[in-house]
């Protein structure tokens, strides 16, 4: 039987909430890189998985890294103006994270998941 998940180490999300500073990220930049790549390879695990149900996924040559947005917020609309996230995410779909396309949502962080699937959009042109 394959294992599609490993235990992944939050290590670097397991800190203060204060602790969101550039200096404190490069004191901590290789406990970030562990789990990075630990959430890489759980999603291409998952990628893998999904693409056994979804031929859309198949056909897309999606790489676990490809679904993962970077760990720096947009902090010009936000009050909170904390520069990192902290937690990892990915949006699996056809045409890549950025594409707009249905898809699959997972959210990860130390003690939390949260998974899901659909589409988003801001164009609300066609809803009635």
């Amino acid at each position: 039987m394959k294992t599609y998940a490993k235990e992944i180490k939050f290590r670097f999300f397991d800190r203060p909430r204060h602790e969101q500073y550039r200096e404190w990220f490069d004191q901590h930049r290789s406990d970030y890189k562990e789990t990075l790549e630990d959430f890489i390879l759980f999603n291409q695990n998952l990628i893998d998985a999904i693409s056994k149900f979804d031929k859309s996924i198949t056909k897309s040559n999606l790489q676990g890294k490809d679904c993962i947005p970077r760990l720096n917020r947009d902090l010009r609309f936000a009050k909170d103006k904390s520069p990192y996230k902290t937690y990892f995410y990915a949006i699996i779909n056809e045409g890549r994270r950025k594409s707009g396309k249905a898809g699959y949502l997972i959210v990860l962080s130390p003690g939390e998941c949260y998974i899901g699937a659909g589409a988003f959009s801001q164009n609300l042109s066609g809803c009635s």
